[in-house]
C-alpha cells in the first residue's frame, strides 16, 4: 500500500528552518515511493511551490480541498506548535479519523515558552489544547527537545530524528573557513534578524564589552540575514549604531551563491539564540568545516561537545563575550581541527537519505504499516 502523507507547514518565505528541512526530507521520501503533498495554511510562495514541484511534491493552500484530501491520506504531519490555523485542521483530522503527528521545531522548548509566557500558557491550555493533545505522537529534533515535550505531555509518544543536511562537496581537510583573509579573523552569523529569538542583542552587547580586545586580535563580526519585521530592523540598526566599535558589520541577506561566499569568509560561526529546535544555519556551517560558538539554548551544545566542533556558552552576555575572546586566542590549527571534526560529524550523522529512512520508520510506526 502506497503511503500518503500531507505535510502542514507555512510556505511563504525561504528564510525558515522547517522549509529547508522539508526540501531535504521530502525529496528522499518521494524517491522511496511515498506520496507527499504540502498544505500551506497561508498563501504559499510560488517560487517555493515550484521547487517542491520539481521534487514531485504539490503545494496547495485551498482549505476545502484539504478537507477532501484528508479522507484519502494515511497521516498528517504538522510543522509547528503555536499556529492557530492548525486548530481547525486538527479538528478535521479527527472528524475524518486521520492520524496526525506534530514537529514543534523548538516551539515547546523552555526558552520558546518563556517568550510571551502568559499568552502561550493560556493558548496552550485553551484553544490549542485539542490540537496539541490530539496528536498520535511528536517528532523531536534532539533528546533535549524530547525531554521538554515529555515535561508538558507525560504520556506523549516522541520520536527523535535530527535535521539532515547535504554534505558540502569539498573534502575534509579543506575547510572553507580557512580560505578567508589570514590577517582578519571573521566571526559570522547567518540567519533571520529576529533580535530576541536569535539573541542578537546579547551578541552585540558581548561584542561591545570586549571590543578593544577584538580590535587587538584583528577580528570582525559579520551579521547576515533578512529582518523579521520593521521593528526588528529599527532595533537592530539602533543597537548597531550604539555599539560604535566598528567590529560588527551588517552585510544584508545572503542566499544561494552569496551565502556560500559569505560562509567562505568565516573562520568561526556564531549562534546566540535563546531557543531553537536544531538550527540549520549551524549545520550548514558545520557541513562546510567551520567551527561554531553557540549558546546552550541553540540545542546544539551536546553535538558540538561530542564532535569537538566548537565552543558552547551559556545564554549570558558575559559567557558569549568570553567565547568570542576564546576563539580569537585560539591557534589557527586548533580552529581548523574543530572545523574538520564538524564536517566529519555531519557526514557521519546527517545524510538526508539516512534521516529520511528514519522518517519513513516513524511514518510507518504511526500508521501501523
Amino acid at each position: 500500500m502506497e503511503l500518503r502523507v500531507i505535510e502542514i507547514a507555512p510556505l511563504y518565505k525561504w528564510a525558515s528552518g522547517p522549509v529547508t528541512v522539508l526540501c531535504g526530507v521530502v525529496e528522499q521520501l518521494v524517491k522511496k515511493g511515498i506520496e507527499i503533498s504540502i498544505y500551506s495554511p497561508e498563501n504559499h510562495n510560488s517560487e517555493l511551490a515550484g521547487v517542491f514541484a520539481d521534487l514531485g511534491v504539490e503545494v496547495f493552500s485551498d482549505y476545502h480541498r484539504l478537507c477532501l484530501e484528508l479522507s484519502r491520506c494515511h497521516l498528517v504531519h504538522f510543522h509547528g506548535a503555536f499556529n492557530l490555523r492548525f486548530v481547525p485542521i486538527s479538528r478535521e483530522c479527527k472528524r475524518s479519523q486521520t492520524r496526525y503527528l506534530i514537529s514543534p521545531h523548538g516551539n515547546l522548548m523552555p526558552g520558546a515558552l518563556a517568550y510571551h509566557r502568559l499568552r502561550k500558557q493560556v493558548a496552550r491550555c485553551t484553544i490549542l489544547r485539542p490540537y496539541l493533545e490530539g496528536a498520535i505522537g511528536y517528532h523531536a529534533l534532539t533528546v533535549e527537545e524530547r525531554d521538554a515535550i515529555y515535561r508538558l505531555y507525560h504520556r506523549a509518544k516522541v520520536t527523535v530524528i535530527p535535521n539532515g543536511i547535504k554534505p558540502f562537496k569539498e573534502s575534509i581537510g579543506k575547510s572553507v573557513g580557512y580560505e578567508a583573509d589570514d590577517d582578519v579573523r571573521i566571526i559570522g552569523f547567518l540567519g533571520r534578524i529576529d533580535i530576541r529569538h536569535k539573541g542578537l542583542d546579547l551578541l552585540l552587547e558581548a561584542v561591545s564589552r570586549v571590543s578593544d580586545e577584538l580590535h587587538g586580535y584583528n577580528t570582525k563580526v559579520l551579521i547576515a540575514g533578512p529582518f523579521k519585521n520593521a521593528s526588528d530592523e529599527r532595533t537592530f540598526r539602533r543597537l548597531l549604531v550604539g555599539d560604535g566599535s566598528g567590529v560588527v558589520q551588517y552585510v544584508g541577506p545572503q542566499y544561494g551563491a552569496d551565502k556560500d561566499r559569505f560562509l567562505k569568509k568565516c573562520d568561526v560561526f556564531i549562534h546566540t539564540s535563546r531557543y531553537e529546535g536544531m538550527p540549520m544555519a549551524v549545520l550548514e556551517a558545520m557541513a562546510r568545516g567551520i567551527p561554531s560558538v553557540v549558546t546552550e539554548e541553540t540545542n546544539m551544545g551536546d553535538v558540538l561537545r561530542s564532535a569537538k566542533a566548537g565552543l558552547v556558552c551559556s545564554g549570558s552576555v558575559e559567557s558569549i563575550a568570553e567565547g568570542l575572546l576564546e576563539v580569537c586566542r585560539m591557534e589557527k590549527a586548533k580552529l581548523q581541527q574543530m572545523g574538520e571534526n564538524a564536517k566529519r560529524w555531519v557526514i557521519e550523522n546527517l545524510a538526508w537519505s539516512a534521516v529520511a529512512d528514519r522518517y519513513l520508520e516513524m511514518y510507518n510506526d504511526y500508521t501501523g504499516n
